[in-house]
């Protein structure tokens, strides 16, 4: 008799424990699928964007790789995938644009280069706002455009119809002055 009561505890026991795991096991992957789900439908409902994955990183922590098609106006869209990236999960995610760039705008990007991390270094932001028409020209480009908020420097630009973006990450007071 003691030998079955002991036996029937211990199933209990483990049913018990099963039962905890399995309930919260699943809340949990309901609550992530319904986010992962509802995250990636709005996403792809943005004209601009082309594909999307969504990788979990680790708990409540999330990683986007987004390719974007060509002919935007870059920082408004990035600032709109951003808002809502935190409205659906509560803070700020990394995402990692995927910004389809022709190789034929090497050498372009290469010149403007220069330009723009002589302006992230000495801070004189205004320069780029001079120089565009001058990189324009020269360039032959049929569209130059910078677009700088907080953390990023928007460069996007255009010629016969095909598109180059770049998102270029400002360093922050400290870094540049010390």
């Amino acid at each position: 008799m003691i030998l079955v009561s002991n036996i029937n505890i211990k199933l209990i026991i483990i049913i018990f424990i099963a039962s905890i795991i399995v309930i919260f096991g699943g809340n949990y992957l309901v609550a992530n699928y319904r986010l992962n789900h509802s995250l990636h439908n709005d996403l792809l409902a943005l004209d601009a964007v082309e594909e999307l994955e969504i990788s979990e990183m680790s708990d409540d922590s999330y990683e986007l790789a987004i390719s974007l098609s060509g002919g935007r106006d870059l920082q408004p869209l990035v600032t709109k995938i951003d808002q809502l990236v935190i409205n659906k999960t509560g803070e700020s995610q990394q995402i990692n644009f995927n910004l389809t760039t022709k190789s034929k705008f090497e050498n372009e990007y290469r010149q403007l280069s220069f330009l723009i991390y002589e302006v992230i270094e000495t801070g004189e932001f205004t320069k780029l706002l001079e120089s565009r028409k001058d990189y324009k020209t020269r360039l032959s480009l049929d569209a130059l455009k910078f677009d700088i908020d907080k953390d990023y420097i928007y460069l996007s630009f255009a010629r016969d119809g095909e598109y180059f973006y770049k998102i270029i990450e400002r360093r922050e007071e400290e870094q540049i002055n010390g």
